[in-house]
């Protein structure tokens, strides 16, 4: 018999922050224990995201998390907020420096949109 264990976090948001006319994105950079042996180091550049607590929509998540990853004073954490020129991002994906899920999807669909002359 195998036994396995299913971990349950719930929906998550997670927010692509794009300055068109800068044509610049902004990323988080947070700390990850789980990336602690990875060879480039345990802080990852992500997108703005956070978990959708019971009685909020999406959208109040991605509002709340914006401010409070990119623009709001956080007194026991270090937020580390960074505005990247667009060629910048390109180069770190190319180079596999961006290197979790999330940012890796939303960077991607920006790519193809700026490609297809969308934004």
């Amino acid at each position: 018999m195998i036994s396995r264990e299913l971990m349950e976090r719930g929906q998550a948001v997670a927010v692509l922050l794009y300055d068109q006319q800068r044509d610049a994105v902004i990323m988080i950079e947070q700390f990850r224990i789980g990336a602690i042996h990875d060879s480039n180091g345990a802080w990852l550049l992500e997108l703005v995201a956070g978990m959708i607590e019971e009685g909020e929509q999406p959208e109040q998540v991605a509002r709340r998390e914006s401010m409070e990853e990119s623009g709001c004073e956080i007194k026991k954490l270090e937020l580390r907020v960074r505005v990247l020129p667009w060629g910048e991002v390109e180069t770190m994906l190319t180079a596999g420096e961006i290197n979790n899920a999330t940012a890796l999807i939303g960077l991607q669909w920006l790519q193809i949109q700026k490609l297809a002359n969308k934004l």
